[in-house]
């Protein structure tokens, strides 16, 4: 195996260091935006590759200590009172506008593929019937699009009816076109959000069995 050189070495170093420069830069804005999950992944890419903290990230671990033995009572009544429950909240918003999303793509994606399908002579009945139900079933307007979210969403802790998923999906767009709140949806990493017991949010739970 050929040895690096010593420029070799600092030049892959310097790329390393501004990888970790714009990954946790991008935490932070997320983390000023409201985002408590982006501090919690800043920590974690910090420990796990064994990098010094930034002084914003200690401050703002600092303070989230105080705050947590200090045990302050929430100042505002509701189920978004604390930060983990507002999180919880932010990425419920977000697992619905993402699911919306996806769906208004398929539905855009089905139309055209069916308009194709229509244009040729020799297509299959069977799969040209299959292709129209598929359609039917996605819908081809927003409301449908809510509405199918609703159900493809059943079973995760972001299912609801038709209505919130209208109101999440123009929630969460609202405040990614606002430069203080554009990362407040920002994920955290997959091991904050296991280790913070926010799975059900995105995965169904999964129900046990009677003996």
């Amino acid at each position: 195996m050929k040895r690096e050189t010593k420029p070799q070495k600092r030049e892959r170093l310097d790329q390393l260091e501004k990888l970790d420069s714009r990954e946790l830069a991008g935490c932070q804005r997320a983390y000023q935006a409201g985002n408590i999950g982006a501090l919690l992944s800043a920590a974690n890419y910090c420990r796990k590759n064994k990098i010094q903290s930034p002084d914003w990230l200690i401050d703002a671990l600092y303070e989230l200590l105080i705050e947590a033995i200090r045990d302050a009572k929430p100042k505002k009544p509701g189920r978004a009172n604390s930060r983990l429950r507002r999180l919880r909240q932010d990425l419920i918003h977000f697992a619905r506008w993402d699911t919306v999303t996806m769906i208004r793509e398929k539905q855009n994606e089905a139309a055209k593929e069916l308009a194709e399908l229509l244009k040729l002579a020799d297509v299959d009945p069977k799969f040209l019937k299959m292709q129209q139900e598929f359609q039917m079933e996605l819908g081809t307007t927003w409301e449908a699009a809510f509405e199918y979210a609703a159900m493809s969403l059943r079973g995760t802790d972001a299912f609801a009816g038709p209505d919130a998923m209208k109101h999440s999906y123009y929630k969460v767009k609202q405040h990614s076109e606002e430069e203080t709140t554009a990362l407040r949806y920002r994920l955290p990493d997959r091991q904050t959000i296991k280790a913070l017991g926010l799975d059900p949010v995105f995965e169904k739970r999964s129900v046990k069995k009677p003996r």
